[in-house]
């Protein structure tokens, strides 16, 4: 489902980038004095990162002692319970 949920996203973005800016983006070309290939190398050069961050994860997961478990836990409100011992 998130998996899902992250391509739709990912497919509303790139609506939004070929609807509205892509059209300024041409437009302003000529006067920038840029060639074509400039924003199409930017915009390949920024999915490209966008993919490497993805792929590589949240930071916040690679801290020590930190795992996939503890996020479930913590999604079900029992990381609290078995850390304290408080019930």
């Amino acid at each position: 489902m998130r998996a899902a949920s992250l391509a739709c996203a990912a497919g509303v973005l790139l609506a939004v980038v070929l609807a509205d800016l892509l059209p300024d983006i041409w437009r302003d070309l000529p006067g920038a004095g840029l060639p074509w290939w400039a924003p199409a190398g930017a915009l390949v050069a920024g999915v490209a990162a966008a993919d490497a961050l993805a792929r590589r994860g949240c930071a916040c997961r690679s801290a020590a002692g930190h795992s996939r478990a503890d996020d479930e836990d913590t999604r079900d409100g029992t990381a609290g319970d078995r850390e304290t011992g408080s019930g």
